[in-house]
């Protein structure tokens, strides 16, 4: 089978611009000049060649043909349509060479099925405008025979640069072709002649030839009349418009309604709305703001014991830290002096001069080190429910990143995925406040819905130079954690609940997110780690629905008959297999692909945690089962593995999330523990500690 996919980007490239294709059921292609969509039937019967054939005709069509193509200037449309072919067609092969081959190969094929309805019929026996469009199609192998006055209209369709130069051939066509028809009326011998009494006789009188001539336009005008409310194009070709057609130009649109398959559904195109930051993004001075005034209604002493954890840890990780540091700049180093080079400066070496006759080489050099990309941090985290046994490991983890971050000042923002902050928030809402809360785009069709209940909790916020408020900033952060997975006696600001798992608006949300980031810290490259420990929820688009003959916006599922297209950067994806139904995983890898196009200078990272033996399960959401085995292997190993290229991620760390640095890394054995206890328990402390590290380098090496 094709990939349309394939096709499409075909289709864009050939455009040079980012052309929105669409493959739809339809039988014919269309283009909307004002929106640059061009749609394609979905020709499942066309071998490669068709079909590359085909999509450079139509890309030709989007291209070169203006608006004013379907106007009335006076001649057949189908005349129109022939000449106009084969001016495009010179053009993309002329623009495309490799095409050429394509068209060839492409027409023949079609021609060997009969898809001009030439088969065994005398080629003289055309009209002229039919020869013409076979001639520019077939004619590199099947030579169409023409007159010496025919030859010289050929060659004005040949040198048609223009669509005026299109319009002017084609009124020459057909007045040839006016004339030859009135020549062959004129041919005709009168009755006398045939000794027969002349059917057309008034009067016992014989018609004269300019009669008959008269007689014959006005019959077949009235035939034209008759036929014309049956879509036979009479506008234009005079009084005898209704006989002037190419016959072979309709018989090949009739036969390539047969590469089409009515077989497949409609196809539902969707799209990423655009974003308002401020609608969906709950700020960091927000969230500051929402635990002063919450923290300051309750008794100091309540936060004794996350305060005192807290503290504890940023003691006990600065030994891990100052590791990460060290590997950050070990690194630093080593790309930086990979990409160093020598360089002369111009200036004489005097230590040099007396070895002038033997060595050319007297210039003093300097060793010159290109300035590298500085990077900043996005790290999303999955706040929903499931992760609550792992999320104050795992939130370990981001304080170990943020003290490094401050150490090297490297710029970063940590984000928390939620669907209750608005909720929660507006606790005693009804449906009406539910559907009056503020949008986060508007409500268009095929748009993908964001719904108004999602939020980004914006939790720490560093620019990499002033980091007076981040230790506050992190303590509050480590006070949420507590308050939702501890229970220590506090409560948190109202919205800041675990909740469900809209990744999938977490990812479609980076399309605003991360031109923000960029915007307001300078750098150059962004790394963005995405953690989560599960697959996203559903997510629906906009469409159009009628009840009561009324038409209204609805909501519908995501599902395998959607498909992704991005106006920004041109591009269609696949569709989305299984959507809703099947794994969240590929409907989420979509998603995240279009985020890497839209920001090619990103790096995406996911770090995915599991739990017991959710290994595989999590290999075959991403189709990986050939590489499970591999995988495997170093799972049991190292209770850690990278998969490059996995679901949208450039990189996909799978992590235990049993063995995340906890406080349970020391060696804990009875006290009447024998040799292999000690010797077992002493091997579980060095895999959770090892976990670590490998987590902490390998980030180090991201963003070196």
């Amino acid at each position: 089978m094709l990939n349309m996919e394939v096709k499409g980007n075909l289709a864009r490239l050939l455009a040079t611009e980012n052309l929105v294709v669409e493959h739809r059921n339809v039988e014919t292609a269309m283009f909307n000049v004002v929106d640059r969509v061009l749609t394609l039937p979905m020709w499942k019967r066309a071998s490669s060649d068709v079909y590359d054939m085909l999509v450079g005709h139509e890309v030709g069509h989007a291209l070169y043909t203006p608006q004013k193509f379907g106007h009335d200037y006076g001649v057949p449309q189908t005349y129109i349509n022939v000449v106009e072919d084969a001016r495009i067609e010179k053009l993309m092969k002329r623009k495309f060479p490799g095409l050429s081959r394509n068209f060839f190969v492409g027409y023949k094929e079609l021609d060997e099925q009969d898809f001009f309805c030439i088969g065994g019929r005398d080629l003289d026996s055309y009209t002229l405008i039919d020869r013409i469009n076979l001639h520019f199609k077939i004619g590199a192998y099947s030579p169409m025979p023409f007159s010496v006055e025919e030859k010289e209209l050929v060659d004005l369709v040949a040198d048609a640069e223009t669509f005026e130069d299109v319009v002017e051939a084609t009124r020459r066509i057909l007045a040839y072709t006016k004339e030859k028809e009135m020549e062959k009326v004129a041919d005709i011998p009168d009755a006398e002649e045939m000794g027969n009494p002349s059917p057309m006789a008034q009067d016992g009188d014989s018609m004269t030839h300019e009669e008959m001539i008269e007689e014959a336009a006005r019959r077949e005008s009235a035939d034209a009349e008759e036929t014309g409310n049956e879509g036979t194009p009479t506008t234009g070709a005079g009084d005898l418009g209704g006989e002037f057609k190419s016959e072979t130009d309709a018989a090949f649109t009739e036969s390539a309604k047969d590469l089409t398959s009515q077989e497949y559904g409609e196809t539902h195109y969707v799209e990423m709305p655009p974003l308002d930051i401020e609608t969906f993004v709950v700020s960091n001075k927000t969230v500051m703001k929402d635990c002063d005034e919450c923290y300051a209604e309750q008794s100091a002493d309540s936060f004794q014991w996350a305060d005192g954890d807290y503290m504890k840890y940023r003691k006990e990780a600065q030994k891990e830290v100052n590791y990460l540091v060290k590997e950050f700049e070990m690194k630093k180093s080593a790309d930086q002096y990979a990409r160093s080079s020598t360089a002369k400066t111009g200036v004489l070496d005097t230590s040099k001069l007396h070895t002038f006759k033997w060595n050319e080489d007297l210039f003093k050099k300097i060793n010159v080190v290109p300035d590298g990309k500085n990077h900043g941090l996005i790290f999303v985290l999955d706040w929903s429910g499931s992760m609550g046994s792992i999320l104050r490991n795992t939130v370990k983890q981001l304080l170990n990143i943020a003290w490094f971050c401050k150490k090297c000042q490297i710029p970063f923002d940590v984000y928390a995925f939620t669907n209750n902050y608005w909720v929660d928030r507006n606790f005693n809402y009804r449906d009406e406040l539910y559907e009056t809360s503020h949008p986060h785009h508007e409500t268009v069709e095929g748009y993908i819905e964001i719904q108004s209940n999602f939020r980004m909790l914006n939790m720490v916020s560093f620019d990499g130079k002033s980091g007076k408020n981040l230790e506050k900033q992190l303590k509050n952060f480590w006070r949420i954690v507590g308050g939702e997975v501890m229970y220590c006696g506090y409560r948190n600001p109202a919205g800041y609940s675990l909740s469900g798992t809209p990744l999938n608006e977490a990812a479609i949300s980076l399309t605003a997110i991360i031109p923000d980031f960029l915007k307001r810290n300078k750098v150059q490259k962004t790394n963005v780690v995405i953690l989560s420990d599960g697959e996203a929820q559903s997510i629906s688009y906009n469409r159009k629905l009628t009840w009561g003959g009324e038409s209204k916006f609805g909501r519908r599922h995501i599902d395998h008959d959607c498909v992704l297209r991005d106006r920004q950067t041109g591009r269609v994806y696949p569709s989305f297999d299984g959507g809703y139904y099947s794994s969240g995983d590929l409907t989420t890898s979509t998603f995240l692909n279009a985020v890497r196009h839209r920001f090619p200078d990103i790096n995406l990272i996911g770090i995915r945690l599991l739990n017991g033996r959710a290994l595989h399960t999590a290999m075959a959401s991403g189709r990986c089962e050939t590489a499970y085995e591999k995988v495997q292997k170093q799972w049991k190993k190292e209770k850690t593995a990278a998969v490059p290229e996995f679901n949208g991620y450039q990189m996909m760390y799978f992590m235990s999330a049993n063995d995340l640095h906890d406080d349970d890394t020391g060696i804990d054995v009875p006290e009447d523990a024998t040799k292999t206890q000690i010797k077992n328990a002493f091997k579980k402390s060095l895999v959770k500690k090892g976990v670590n590290k490998k987590m902490l380098s390998s980030f180090a090496t991201m963003v070196s």
